[in-house]
């Protein structure tokens, strides 16, 4: 798959979340600035399934044990959709092998 900008990602990564929660009645407006945990309430089982998702969407693994990790250093424990963004692009930029 050709490397996608970061337009594209997040366009990508937000019908993705779109879709995952189409049939819950969501209060947030999925955006850059949104959380996974606090305004999407995403519980640790649905982030992987996102993630796979993800990698189902780009036809290759992201390292997401590395965000995950990453993320649960923080004291909040929660990262935004800008913050996945970026994660999803830096390793779609490295090509295959990383």
């Amino acid at each position: 798959m050709e490397i996608r900008s970061r337009a594209e990602v997040l366009q990508d990564t937000i019908a993705i979340l779109e879709e995952y929660f189409a049939d819950q009645d969501l209060e947030a407006v999925i955006s850059e600035a949104t959380r996974f945990l606090g305004d999407l309430g995403c519980e640790s089982l649905e982030v992987v399934i996102i993630a796979n998702s993800t990698q189902a969407r780009y036809g290759r693994p992201f390292p997401f044990n590395d965000f995950f990790a990453a993320v649960g250093e923080r004291e909040d424990g929660d990262a935004t959709v800008g913050e996945w963004v970026d994660f999803v692009c830096s390793h779609l930029e490295r090509g295959l092998g990383d």
